[in-house]
């Protein structure tokens, strides 16, 4: 168990994801039409998640169990569609107006 940090709205506003702290961090959606929570992420550790805004996907910054740098793009079930490789993990990044991949968000 831990804190919970970070909500995150999805677009739809039927969902939230948030990160739930503590010895291992992960990222959590909750469902409000269904009541249930699902956890998504299997890292190191993770920062703010964003959703994309087909409300079906999050982005996910974090750090592998190996220490490398990622960005994972994901859906709802937690599998990972994409893994975008960074020297650092990512602290701020948004999705481009109509994107559709990983490769086409804004790091800052």
């Amino acid at each position: 168990s831990g804190n919970v940090r970070k909500p995150a709205w999805s677009p739809d506003g039927k969902k939230i994801a948030f990160v739930q702290t503590g010895s291992n961090p992960e990222v959590f959606v909750y469902d409000l039409d269904c009541g249930k929570t699902s956890q998504l992420t299997n890292l190191k550790y993770v920062g703010q998640p964003v959703w994309h805004p087909n409300s079906q996907h999050l982005l996910v910054p974090g750090t592998t169990h190996q220490g490398q740098g990622v960005l994972q793009f994901m859906n709802l079930e937690g599998t990972v569609d994409s893994t975008l490789v960074v020297d650092e993990p990512a602290k701020d990044f948004d999705w481009f107006v109509g994107s559709e991949k990983i490769e086409e968000v804004l790091l800052m």
